[in-house]
């Protein structure tokens, strides 16, 4: 009960240790913690956004089979591309971070109800693609008070570190 708690008030009051000994890592806390990173002034967005970058390993470790070659080789492409494409890069006023996080069985069960809500929707077309382990985190930074912001999709604790892979689904379709 008290860590639901603490989950729903990351993005109410800001980030805080529930434990007071600092979010568990791989914890939605953890990863609001990751991302509150980018809404320090004078942050470097860049920077913050490449440490995020996957490691080879961790392709195989979320998605199953051909699709982890798949989506390396799209993502790749844009990861080297530059010119700001793949920048995690919230306007200043978009202080508070939502989470949502979805198990692929929960993703896979939202897609068979129609049950898609928050990150479970445009997820739902890739879940038979993630490895039935993979959780995924959808963040949105948001102005206090606003629904709507600048997204996150998809984050990923995997071989423990956090990895963000923006939008696999191209090369999935």
């Amino acid at each position: 009960m008290v860590k639901g708690a603490c989950i729903a008030t990351i993005a109410v009051v800001g980030l805080y240790a529930c434990n007071g000994r600092g979010p568990t890592p791989g914890s939605p806390a953890h990863a609001a913690e990751v991302l509150a990173a980018f809404t320090k002034p004078g942050a470097n967005h860049e920077a913050l956004t490449k440490t995020l970058r996957p490691k080879p390993d961790d392709y195989a470790a979320v998605f199953v089979g051909d699709a982890a070659r798949k989506v390396q080789v799209w993502e790749d492409r844009l990861w080297d591309a530059g010119g700001g494409k793949l920048i995690i890069n919230p306007a200043p006023a978009q202080m508070e971070i939502r989470i949502a996080t979805a198990s692929q069985p929960e993703i896979w069960r939202a897609e068979r109800e129609g049950n898609t809500q928050r990150c479970l929707g445009s997820h739902a077309r890739i879940a038979d693609k993630l490895q039935p382990r993979a959780v995924v985190y959808c963040a949105r930074f948001v102005k206090p008070g606003e629904r709507l912001g600048f997204p996150v999709d998809v984050l990923v604790w995997v071989n423990g570190h956090w990895a963000f892979f923006p939008t696999p689904f191209p090369p999935l379709e």
